[in-house]
């Protein structure tokens, strides 16, 4: 989710605005809304704005953390093509950054083999922020993009260059990981918040509204970490008879995790049924209550490769895990991203500054759409869902004017 692919804490965000400011200063202002005219409008961040989604939609909105408001794109003009699409990264040192590449990569030259588009291509600013404001402004007045998606270095630090690129006519959309505070991107995220309470919500049905669970934090105090716990409160506050009997802390980490669990089962006998988490941790938690010989509790967990298969393996073997992995497919957040871009590049018009999506689930029942041969114990892919999970219908419910992204023009 969001800040596990990179965020700053509110204290680095807050002095990189300041670094962002000073280079923009540098390279020069940009031009005006009022001299583009590509539709162009004010807008401000307000808490709670839903106006004009369904229920459904406007579900996934509850305590959201992203900015919610009126689209700074909801009268936003088609661009001409062939468009030029850049892709303007944080960081790839990870397999699901890789993953989120080779997508964009994919989809930009499907565009460009329907005429579509005449370029496309990527920075990577290894998160340096300087470098990546840097890059995002050559994107604007040197390469002259179409439009730009972006993981970006941080929150708030790119919010001004994010400004330029809008006054220069050249929409610019967030990937899940990266939203900012700058309601001139139009935001493509997962709610946090949301998230735990789901996971929360299985887990106490899972041991029947009665038992123990352990909470295994990632990094206590992040604001990922905040809105996770909220989440998970939100829901136990509803069952007296669910304790948390105990936190440990794994730094989003298996190994770390695995130990800390060990340790704490070690000096607490009583019964463990559920286990919370705060990250893509489950294999080592899992290998901890083996070691220990301590029945496998009900578990939510990220939806690694690695967890995937644990699961397939257990249930082939005739185990019964009960566990629910929610999930942020690289290659599927690519997806739905690239094409919240190209429905901006058309004309289309969001209704809010923050498109959710809603966590894919992998269960028991449908863990055999996520598995293959190729995901192991050991591996660091990321299992790609066979359904989108923002199909047409749904993303154009987000849209006062929502269609198919394709054909167009045409073509396609």
């Amino acid at each position: 989710m969001g800040s596990s692919h990179g965020r700053l804490s509110w204290l680095s965000s807050a002095m990189v605005m300041v670094l962002g400011a000073a280079v923009l200063s540098a390279c020069g202002s940009s031009p005006t809304a009022s001299s583009t005219g590509k539709g162009q409008v004010a807008t401000s961040v307000q808490a709670g704005y839903v106006k004009g989604l369904p229920s459904n939609l406007a579900s996934l909105y509850s305590h959201a953390k992203d900015v919610l408001g009126p689209s700074a794109y909801r009268n936003w003009k088609a661009t001409s093509t062939p468009w030029t699409l850049c892709f303007n990264n944080s960081y790839l040192g990870n397999t699901w950054r890789a993953a989120s590449q080779q997508e964009f990569n994919s989809l930009a030259q499907h565009y460009k083999n329907l005429g579509l588009v005449s370029k496309y291509f990527s920075t990577n600013s290894n998160q340096n922020l300087a470098t990546q404001i840097q890059q995002m402004h050559d994107m604007i007045s040197v390469d002259h993009c179409s439009a730009i998606l972006t993981i970006p270095t941080g929150t708030s630090g790119m919010d001004s260059v994010i400004k330029e690129a809008y006054d220069a006519g050249i929409p610019v959309v967030t990937d899940i990981g990266g939203s900012t505070t700058s309601p001139y991107a139009e935001n493509f995220d997962q709610n946090t918040y949301m998230v735990a309470a789901e996971a929360a919500q299985y887990l106490v049905n899972a041991i029947h509204g009665k038992g123990n669970m352990l909470d295994v934090l990632g990094f206590p105090g992040e604001t990922q970490s905040v809105e996770l716990q909220a989440g998970l409160h939100s829901v136990l506050k509803k069952y007296p008879n669910v304790h948390i009997v105990g936190q440990v802390t794994g730094q989003v980490t298996d190994s770390i995790a695995q130990g800390a669990t060990e340790q704490f089962l070690a000096t607490h006998p009583q019964p463990i049924n559920a286990v919370f988490q705060e990250g893509a941790m489950g294999s080592g938690i899992l290998n901890a209550f083996k070691q220990e010989k301590r029945p496998v509790p009900a578990l939510y967990f990220q939806g690694s490769g690695s967890m995937v298969s644990i699961m397939h393996t257990m249930i082939a073997n005739g185990e019964h895990p009960n566990f629910i992995g929610l999930t942020t497919s690289p290659g599927a957040a690519m997806k739905d991203a690239f094409n919240i871009m190209i429905r901006l590049l058309e004309g289309q018009h969001p209704k809010n500054m923050t498109i959710y999506e809603p966590p894919p689930q992998i269960t028991a029942s449908n863990i055999d759409q996520w598995w293959t041969p190729a995901l192991t114990p050991s591996t660091t892919v990321w299992p790609e869902p066979k359904k989108d999970p923002v199909p047409t219908s749904v993303m154009n419910e987000y849209f006062s004017n929502g269609r198919a992204p394709l054909p167009y023009k045409g073509k396609g």
